[in-house]
């Protein structure tokens, strides 16, 4: 199995981004119809909330491990885990509690 760190994860969300608005951009330019420009914008525009939709949820699942970073110290999270689009991301621990080795 593919293993993400969360930056990892936010920067590959960030740059899918970005190239699925290129790629909307460029096939708005090929398609010449106009229909064919809404759909592919339709569809690029989606494709680009649902990356951003995991970036959030990535951010939110830090902040949740965050909120019981007590259970780093006492040893209860062992490892701490998100998920981005079903893969598994390790979260490192120094992003939880920076007190923890």
């Amino acid at each position: 199995m593919l293993a993400f760190s969360t930056e990892s994860a936010k920067q590959f969300g960030l740059y899918a981004i970005i190239g699925i608005i290129v790629l909307g951009i460029v096939s708005m330019i090929v398609v010449r119809k106009i229909v064919g420009k809404i759909i592919s914008l339709v569809i690029m525009l989606g494709l680009a909330a649902t990356l951003y939709g995991q970036r959030n949820a990535i951010d939110d699942c830090v902040n949740k491990l965050k909120g019981s970073a007590s259970g780093v110290v006492t040893g209860s999270i062992v490892d701490p885990t998100c998920r981005f689009f079903g893969t598994d991301v390790k979260v490192p621990l120094d992003q939880i509690d920076p007190t923890a080795k």
